[in-house]
């Protein structure tokens, strides 16, 4: 039998397989909680008058990405209140969006293109008040 610091190969195996097997569910947990139906949750909480952005991967456009256009459509559920703001490229498959809420409450958006990937993509944000 081959050892390895005085310890048999078949001992260093039985510690290093359970964190093996901790790390591959603790990975597989995460990549199931972070997306449903195969896309990443677009749900997120922020603040008054504080920006946060999106990130859409959009991998299937072959034009100029700056010929597409795509718009995000926010809702706030207590008021009606729509505001819309535009996707730009980023960079390679990237297309970017960002919303600054002015007021705190359940904002709803949905996504608009001519390109499946960036149409229809829905979230949420939950918008707090200024701790100030």
């Amino acid at each position: 039998m081959k050892t390895i610091t005085n310890k048999p190969v078949w001992f260093l195996e039985s510690l290093v397989r359970p964190f093996s097997m901790a790390v591959t569910a603790f990975s597989t947990l995460i990549l199931t909680c972070g997306s449903l139906n195969g896309t990443t949750s677009l749900d997120r909480e922020s603040r008054v008058f504080q920006t946060i952005e999106w990130r859409l991967e959009n991998p299937g456009w072959s034009g100029n990405p700056f010929d597409l256009e795509a718009t995000a459509t926010f809702t706030h559920r207590e008021t009606d209140r729509v505001i819309r703001t535009p996707l730009f490229h980023d960079e390679g498959d990237a297309w970017c969006f960002r919303f600054t809420a002015p007021r705190a409450g359940s904002w709803t958006f949905t996504t608009s293109s001519p390109h499946k990937a960036l149409d229809g993509r829905k979230g949420k944000v939950e918008v707090g008040t200024d701790p100030e």
